[in-house]
């Protein structure tokens, strides 16, 4: 009897620890990306939205897409890099399944952005996104090495 009852719960533990899903405790972020954008005045490098150069207010900008004749809005964010707190990013959260967005300034001016992604297959989330290159106003501009990997844009 003690044989039996060792054999079946040998065999209860396996087919338990095979239905187990490593994938259980996995955050995956879907189609959604954050991309960091530094934007810096042409010829001093000074911050366009922060600090004593800054003519921008991050909170009055929006980013958005056409899809026909819907305008499809998406969060802009605005914070200060741990890296340099000189520095500020407006934090665009974007939709990886698209590439072309528009990011309208406080101050009216528009300008167009095409993401440009990598994509690699993961076991528990499926694709995994990661911004390769951003063309901003028709010029390529890749991200930095640093931790948040932003993009330095200069108006």
């Amino acid at each position: 009897m003690k044989k039996k009852f060792s054999i079946a719960l040998l065999t209860l533990t396996v087919i338990l620890a095979s239905s187990c899903n490593n994938c259980d405790d996995a955050e995956c972020s879907g189609s959604g990306l954050v991309i960091p954008i530094n934007v810096l005045r042409i010829g001093d490098d000074s911050d366009l939205f922060d600090g004593e150069t800054g003519i921008y207010n991050a909170y009055e900008c929006s980013l958005y897409r056409l899809s026909g004749s819907d305008t499809i809005f998406f969060t802009v964010d605005y914070s200060t890099t741990n890296i340099n707190t000189n520095d500020s990013v407006v934090l665009l959260h974007v939709d990886a399944r698209y590439f072309d967005y528009y990011f309208e300034f406080s101050d009216g001016d528009v300008d167009t952005l095409s993401f440009r992604y990598n994509t690699s297959p993961s076991e528990c989330c499926g694709a995994i996104y990661d911004q390769n290159s951003l063309i901003w106003n028709g010029r390529t501009k890749y991200p930095s090495n640093d931790a948040i990997r932003r993009f330095t844009i200069r108006k």
